[in-house]
């Protein structure tokens, strides 16, 4: 996380008082909190999307069966917007995150 904060410049900030496994209200409330969500294909990108909150996804080589495989978009979750590592270097392809801005909310 420092590492993280210090190439952004950004605080990141890593709040251990939620459980998600175990307080799932919790975690969402946490993800509503947040101006935009940067998250890999896991349960807080679903919950994320079904909550409509803007969202980047950041998916690796593998094929993955809940998003659309040439988009960079889903019908599922509007907010989303969806960065693929597509063979490239992960910084090559993380560059891309500033480029696909998902949707603000309504």
């Amino acid at each position: 996380m420092r590492k993280l904060s210090r190439l952004s410049g950004k605080p990141v900030i890593f709040d251990t008082s939620v459980d998600q496994m175990r307080d799932i209200d919790g975690f969402a409330a946490q993800l509503a909190a947040m101006d935009t969500i940067l998250t890999i294909s896991n349960t807080g990108a679903h919950l994320a999307g079904a909550m409509g909150l803007p969202m980047t996804v950041i998916l690796d080589d593998k094929f993955h069966l809940t998003w659309p495989y040439v988009a960079h978009n889903t019908p599922w979750y509007p907010g989303a917007a969806l960065v693929r590592k597509g063979g490239r270097p992960w910084p090559e392809a993380l560059a891309d995150i500033g480029t696909l801005q998902p949707r603000s909310r309504s």
